[in-house]
Formats: structure tokens, sequence, C-alpha cells
């Protein structure tokens, strides 16, 4: 599931003036890998609901955390799109896959 995302990601990372649907993308490809991981739907998973979902299933504390500063920034990032660019998106996309390859550790795959 997760390389479909990604490809989606490196994308919309292409078309600069878009930086807003990258970071909805971002975090939508996190919120639904932990949808799948858990069999759930990703309708309405909250950031709270993640988190009882990881910390029932032993992921660390600095993976959960990162998972959770990763969506925030996509969030922020998605309101205030003028102070992201291409740099941070290329970041924001990184942390994104070190993230799910972490929770996959934790997770199992």
């Amino acid at each position: 599931m997760w390389p479909r995302e990604r490809r989606r990601g490196e994308v919309l990372l292409r078309v600069r003036d878009i930086p807003r649907a990258f970071y909805a993308e971002v975090a939508s490809a996190l919120s639904e890998y932990v949808a799948a991981k858990f069999d759930i739907p990703a309708a309405g998973l909250t950031h709270d609901r993640i988190e009882e979902l990881l910390v029932g299933r032993g992921v660390p504390d600095d993976a959960r955390g990162a998972f959770h500063r990763c969506l925030e920034a996509c969030d922020y990032a998605r309101f205030a799109p003028a102070s992201s660019g291409a740099e941070e998106m290329r970041r924001t996309l990184a942390a994104a896959e070190e993230i799910v390859t972490r929770l996959e550790r934790s997770l199992g795959a």
C-alpha cells in the first residue's frame, strides 16, 4: 500500500505550486497506512485514535512521536503553504518514509 501513496507524493512533489495537496496526500498516506495495518477505516481516524492503536501494539515512544510530528507538520504546511518549498517537501516525504519503515519494524510487515 505505501509504495502507491509514495508515488503519488513524488508526483505532487514535482508540481511545485501545489504544496497544500502534497501535504494532504502525505498525511492521508500515513493515516491510510495505519488504517490498513489495523484493518480499520481511515475515515475519521484521529491523532488520538492512532496513538491508542500504536500504544496498544507496543510501538516505541520515539516512533509514535515522529509519526505525530510528521502529521502535525503536514497540517501546518497545508494551512500555511507559502512557508513550504520543494526542499521542505522532500524532507517531509523522506520523514514519512522513515516513519513507515520504523512502524513496519514495530508492527511487523
